[in-house]
């Protein structure tokens, strides 16, 4: 081969991208469970992501997204490129170099594919935060619905009873119909229509929750 397809590959695709596409669970601060050793099985993770490279701290070793791929399905390096080749739908040319115009293609698909990437971990986020915020929200409103209840028929109604008789069975709906039993759509649908309001019962949790830590 005339071009380095091993150095194309490192930049096309993000060896993150790729842990996790092979079924492995990123967790907190980069680490993830070692596939390598203990047949995957350990109770903690031992290996840490960085930007470019794989490393076990058990095994004392280091993987490019190329030797990652290629120990993980048993596979020698240009067999590893042609996986990540066809795993990502990259549509390299392994047996001949790019023209320019090919690869001024793959260099505009590949900044789309981060782009996408980046946007649905952003969305896979806020989806998370907004889960935690209505389910904050409803519980707020139940509170309120008794905290707040009349006590006799003279009292005046509160306003915060009156919101949460007006809102919680909306909401609950909402949040079952979207959290609970919804599709990747309805979510997508509920971030165009929700966001802000999503947002707004975020502040006023945090006002809800300074309000009574001061109290």
């Amino acid at each position: 081969m005339t071009y380095n397809v091993f150095e194309d590959i490192k930049s096309l695709v993000d060896i993150r991208d790729a842990v996790e596409k092979y079924g492995l669970t990123i967790e907190r601060g980069g680490m993830v469970r070692c596939p390598f050793h203990s047949d995957g099985r350990e109770r903690h993770p031992s290996a840490k992501l960085y930007t470019e490279r794989f490393h076990c701290f058990t095994c004392a070793r280091s993987w490019d997204i190329i030797s990652f791929v290629g120990e993980l399905f048993n596979l020698p390096p240009i067999e590893a490129v042609r996986k990540i080749d066809d795993d990502f739908s990259l549509g390299l040319f392994l047996d001949r170099p790019y023209t320019m115009t090919e690869r001024r293609a793959a260099a505009a698909a590949a900044q789309q594919r981060q782009q996408d990437t980046a946007r649905l971990k952003a969305f896979s986020a806020w989806e998370e935060r907004a889960c935690n915020t209505l389910a904050s929200y409803l519980r707020m409103l139940d509170r309120w619905r008794w905290e707040f209840a009349p006590k006799t028929l003279e009292d005046k109604l509160h306003p915060l009873f009156i919101e949460a008789c007006f809102k919680i069975d909306f909401y609950n709906h909402l949040y079952h119909e979207v959290f609970v039993v919804g599709s990747f759509l309805d979510k997508v649908e509920f971030f165009e229509s929700h966001a802000l309001e999503v947002e707004y019962f975020a502040s006023r949790l945090f006002a809800e929750i300074k309000d009574r830590t001061a109290g």
